[in-house]
């Protein structure tokens, strides 16, 4: 025996209002009485109860309730559960989840990296990773950069960042830390260039309509600072370039640009030119983000990247600043996407080589990546009478799963105030 054999799952989508036959005293006998992905709570005739009748009905008091959901073109069945054989009801609200932010010497707010003439600087990341059997699997990448006579905090972080950027992107692999160069010179949208800006995302060279902004004309060794997203905000923790190179309009960066493609407009305020001298003045960090991972159910494993950051002597006083932690949430479309997959739905256990199973195929709520959901959680037990005196009692387990956003009286809000008429408190999910 193993998970397969105790645990099952149902998957509800966002169906908006219930459905006309989703009323106490209806039975469900089609497929087409719900709409598709609508969930219910019934008695063992499948007439549809609520908070009221999940307590009074007799069919419920000697066999005990179910919850049917349809799923394209049949309907799902739980087990019956008896009332007095649950042993817990647990309500999970969606938590967002998170990749990991951290830095290296400036944070956007203090810090710096320290500069020492002539020294290999080597920043570590060990990744941390978690197969299927909860054993820790680690990965370790480094990046190295020297610095010449006369050290300078800018040259190191951009010599650094080029140097962590081979390490982590290569072809047909997706990076698991992107690290950017940042620095503390104060953010000033007059400066950005005068004209349109056209960025390649994964381009070194950048064109521009015109070398004048807001302070001057860009030249080698200035640098450019964007925004996250095309014409976006400016922060003190925006990615930084250095200019390497200018043939008429064309600019050459130390790094290919990982902001994205598009138009950078002298309306939308998303670049800036940074004086060499201004720049070589301030101080400067790295910026290491978590990248999101592949994900497939079935096929790619639904995690976070999480790393911790060693520092060799050359970096002296600099500190790591571990901003934000990974974290996998609670709810996200991927992890029930996995979990559903991992049960067959309200299957269970199958034979991987069974060729007369069906294809199982995933919620459609699942394709989109930022669906969150609800769950409840109910934990009992089976008791079947095995002969004249025995009765053995199988543990079960059974989650129901809604995309969020329900409002009160929709499908699944309805199941959570019949599942809190028993007694069990999941009023951090109802409505």
């Amino acid at each position: 025996m193993d998970q397969l054999d105790v645990m099952n799952i149902l998957v509800s989508r966002d169906v908006g209002a219930k459905s006309t036959a989703n009323a106490t005293g209806t039975t469900i006998d089609a497929y087409d009485d719900l709409k598709d992905g609508e969930m219910v709570v019934c008695n063992p005739h499948n007439v549809v109860v609520g908070a009221t009748e999940i307590l009074t009905d007799a069919l419920i008091a000697k066999y005990g309730f179910k919850f049917i959901v349809r799923k394209g073109t049949k309907l799902d069945h739980s087990d019956l559960i008896k009332i007095n054989n649950i042993r817990s009801v647990v309500g999970l609200a969606d938590d967002a989840a998170s990749e990991q932010l951290s830095y290296i010497g400036y944070n956007g707010s203090s810090g710096a990296i320290e500069a020492n003439d002539s020294v290999p600087y080597v920043p570590r990341f060990t990744l941390h990773h978690q197969g299927r059997t909860g054993q820790g699997q680690q990965l370790i990448l480094d990046g190295v950069y020297k610095s010449g006579a006369s050290a300078k905090d800018s040259d190191i972080t951009i010599g650094l960042v080029k140097s962590l950027d081979n390490k982590f992107s290569r072809p047909n692999y997706v990076e698991p830390i992107i690290v950017n160069a940042i620095c503390n010179v104060a953010v000033d949208a007059t400066n950005d260039f005068s004209g349109n800006v056209t960025v390649v995302q994964g381009a070194k060279v950048i064109s521009v309509a015109t070398l004048t902004y807001g302070g001057g004309t860009a030249a080698v060794g200035d640098y450019i600072r964007f925004a996250p997203t095309l014409n976006g905000t400016l922060s003190l923790i925006s990615s930084v370039y250095e200019i390497k190179a200018i043939s008429t309009l064309d600019i050459t960066l130390d790094r290919p640009v990982k902001e994205p493609t598009g138009t950078w407009t002298d309306a939308g305020d998303g670049n800036q030119v940074i004086p060499a001298a201004t720049g070589d003045s301030g101080d400067w960090g790295i910026k290491a983000t978590g990248q999101t991972r592949l994900f497939e159910a079935g096929k790619y494993r639904y995690g976070k990247n999480s790393f911790t950051i060693g520092l060799n002597e050359a970096f002296g006083a600099t500190t790591v600043t571990y901003d934000t932690a990974s974290y996998k949430g609670i709810g996200s479309s991927q992890a029930i996407g996995e979990l559903e997959w991992e049960l067959k739905g309200n299957v269970g256990k199958v034979y991987a080589a069974d060729v007369f199973q069906s294809a199982f195929t995933l919620v459609a709520d699942h394709t989109a990546s930022t669906a969150m959901y609800d769950q409840i959680s109910i934990s009992w037990f089976d008791d079947k009478v095995t002969n004249a005196v025995d009765v053995s009692q199988s543990a079960k387990q059974l989650i129901l799963a809604a995309v969020t956003g329900f409002a009160n009286g929709q499908p699944f809000d309805l199941i959570a105030d019949a599942v809190a008429a028993l007694g069990w408190d999941v009023s951090n999910i109802q409505v």
